[in-house]
């Protein structure tokens, strides 16, 4: 107030008219200040370092309105009489600076004459950006203003690629007659063969509805004894050529009762064709986890390493599980190894050996239920990492599949997404919470070779550190979680910007 006001004050022991008409001008700039940071969505926190963002589209200051020409369609609003900014360029699109200052912003919404305060301010603010990148409409979205919040993990889905053994040994074990040569049969069917139980299995499987989302690729061998290349392999027989097929689905019942038990056992190939197929770009989903399951009753036998080797032709198995092994350790994908009755003595040891160079889980002997012996008896086994099913009989491979689909997707879990907005891939954080205790921090590594190499023990890595859309447990770390059956994987998400 001017010094005239203070001595009539001073005198009268009254409030002049006018003296009161400017308190209530002031008491009235005021509660214009603080309606127009409601409006503008202005928020507090009680975290520093979020004040005066550059990136939240305004100046960095203390106190900053922009200034406007006054118009209803401009989202900024004048609060001082210095304010120096004049028609206002935001109109109706809504100016995105939400910064106040004392110094006088430009017309145009910018944050004024290009000076801002050095010093943090007081309460934070952050800008509602448009869907679109754009600069939005001015008013407060609480869901842009991301805050760190935490969600139990939810799994992938996942794309399996099915590799199955259709050689003749798997019309056993129905002995060949003149009425039914082969054992074959078609969905539905009961006759006591591998094949007929091995067909029901899939078609099962494939039409469940506990399989609802994930997806499947279905290949046959062999296809002829001359296909050793493994090109022949790469492509599945349903669907036609490439791709998956979404489940439940019963798509692949015509296929399953169109094949006839046959040939032999190229093994090599197979997996050849197998690697090929997963390795492909077009067939690894971003999102999802791929694995393959390679299922067979006998021994290599066909386009083997040494063709004048007696059975069985051990001199494969090597060469079979360096090549699972090169190929995990370039893609990530494990696969899966199932055997049925068919072997030579000591079969489970071999099939153990590929299993182990595709990385598959590893497993007890007896699971319960109908899956018992799974180690199988040469050598028998307390865990192992493949899956001896016998002949097949009363659903042991829609069991063992139920299973291999619990391991392969126990420790991949989906990137969430926040309401609260964009999530910042370098600001999440993994915690496991076990059934007793407090919650503990598991590590980050840069991807699965780190959770070994250098003397690492565990940890999680993303699919892609460049875009990632999982995350991954390593082995040693899964292992700690699935033996806590009530303890919980936890995800805290930090969001850009925060």
């Amino acid at each position: 107030m001017r010094s005239i006001g203070k001595r009539a004050f001073a005198k009268s022991g009254a409030i002049p008219s006018y003296t009161m008409a400017r308190v209530m001008r002031s008491w009235t700039v005021m509660a214009s200040v603080f309606g127009a940071m409601v409006g503008l969505g202005l928020g507090c926190t009680n975290e520093p370092d979020l004040g005066g963002n550059a990136d939240s589209g305004g100046a960095q200051s203390d106190a900053t309105v922009p200034a406007s020409d006054g118009s209803a369609n401009d989202s900024s609003s004048s609060v001082d009489s210095t304010a120096t900014g004049s028609d206002g360029s935001s109109g109706d699109g809504g100016g995105s600076d939400t910064s106040i200052t004392t110094d006088g912003g430009s017309g145009d919404g910018s944050s004024g004459d290009g000076s801002a305060h050095d010093a943090k301010a007081d309460v934070n603010f952050f800008f509602d950006a448009g869907a679109d990148g754009s600069e939005g409409d001015g008013a407060f979205n609480p869901d842009a203003a991301c805050v760190e919040s935490t969600v139990v993990a939810a799994p992938v889905k996942l794309d399996m690629y099915f590799m199955v053994d259709r050689s003749g040994s798997m019309a056993f074990p129905i002995a060949p007659v003149s009425s039914d040569p082969i054992g074959d049969c078609n969905v539905g069917d009961t006759k006591n063969s591998k094949w007929c139980y091995s067909i029901n299995a899939l078609s099962q499987f494939f039409n469940s509805v506990d399989q609802t989302d994930n997806a499947a690729a279905l290949a046959w061998f062999s296809i002829n004894n001359a296909a050793c290349t493994g090109v022949e392999y790469s492509t599945p027989v349903v669907p036609a050529g490439s791709g998956f097929i979404t489940l439940p689905s019963t798509q692949f019942d015509s296929a399953l009762n169109a094949q006839t038990p046959y040939d032999n056992t190229p093994t090599i190939p197979a997996i050849k064709g197998t690697i090929q197929f997963t390795a492909n770009q077009a067939n690894r989903r971003v999102g999802r986890k791929l694995v393959s399951v390679f299922v067979t009753d006998g021994d290599p036998n066909g386009c083997n390493v040494n063709p004048n080797e007696g059975y069985p032709r051990v001199s494969d198995i090597p060469v079979v599980k360096s090549l699972l092994q090169q190929h995990y350790v370039d893609t990530n994908v494990v696969t899966y190894i199932i055997g049925m009755d068919g072997l030579d003595s000591g079969g489970d040891s071999r099939l153990e050996t590929m299993a182990q160079g595709g990385n598959a889980a590893i497993h007890n002997n007896n699971m319960g239920g109908l899956l018992t012996n799974t180690c199988g008896s040469s050598p028998s086994a307390a865990t192992c990492r493949h899956w001896n099913i016998g002949t097949g009989t009363n659903g042991a491979l829609v069991e063992a599949l139920k299973q291999i689909q619990k391991m392969a997707i126990a420790c991949s879990y989906a990137l969430p997404q926040s309401d609260a907005g964009l999530v910042d891939p370098a600001r999440i954080r993994v915690q496991f919470q076990p059934s007793m205790g407090t919650a503990q921090t598991v590590g980050k590594v840069l991807s699965v070779a780190g959770c070994t190499g250098d003397g690492g023990t565990g940890g999680w890595y993303y699919d892609d550190n460049m875009n990632p859309h999982s995350i991954n447990l390593c082995a040693s770390t899964c292992q700690t979680v699935e033996a806590d059956v009530l303890g919980k994987v936890n995800i805290v998400l930090g969001c850009q910007g925060s």
